[in-house]
């Protein structure tokens, strides 16, 4: 006597169409909160960066170090901005889907028929989430790359030359004076 391995029970049209609906939210939901952590962190990259650069007392950069620090604020700037068209683009997607959706279930048709946007944004959509987390990472790894060189520079020059406190610019140091009445 053989013993037959159950079959797994048969998935009802309209149980695959929630399944499916609740995944597509949920990765709607990941991609949304991606997008909204890269540009977090490259706004808070390019602030510091040009805060440094710019700031009261600015961060000496060595000249060969220039060409990197300003393709990585590009690459941080491009990745908020097409971040930015991406949600933009999910919104026109989603919307397309609705209207399709909604014309489907007008037409009474049987059965279920799968809505989807058009392939091309789909594809767009792809490649710009492509290109958004290679510019991410190249941004932050040459505004890395500069801080790292400025270290060193600063290493290499001897020690990290503290601003001057206010009282000893208000009171001199009196060892250095020389007294010339002798």
């Amino acid at each position: 006597m053989t013993a037959e391995t159950p079959s797994p029970p048969a998935v009802q049209p309209i149980d695959a169409v929630k399944l499916f609906n609740e995944f597509q939210s949920q990765s709607r939901a990941r991609a949304e909160a991606t997008l909204k952590l890269v540009m977090g962190i490259s706004g808070g990259m390019l602030t510091l960066s040009v805060g440094a650069v710019l700031g009261g007392m600015p961060a000496r950069i060595p000249s060969h170090l220039l060409p990197s620090l300003q393709l990585g604020w590009i690459l941080l700037f491009f990745c908020i901005a097409a971040s930015v068209l991406l949600m933009c683009s999910m919104i026109v997607a989603t919307f397309h889907m609705g209207v399709k959706m909604r014309k489907t279930l007008e037409g009474k048709s049987p059965g279920f028929v799968f809505v989807a946007t058009w392939s091309w944004l789909r594809v767009a959509n792809g490649l710009l989430g492509f290109l958004i987390l290679c510019s991410f990472l190249a941004g932050i790894g040459l505004v890395g790359y500069v801080a790292i060189g400025v270290a060193e520079d600063v290493t290499k020059a001897g020690s990290v030359q503290q601003p001057a406190s206010k009282s000893s610019l208000a009171s001199p140091d009196r060892s250095s004076v020389t007294n010339r009445s002798t």
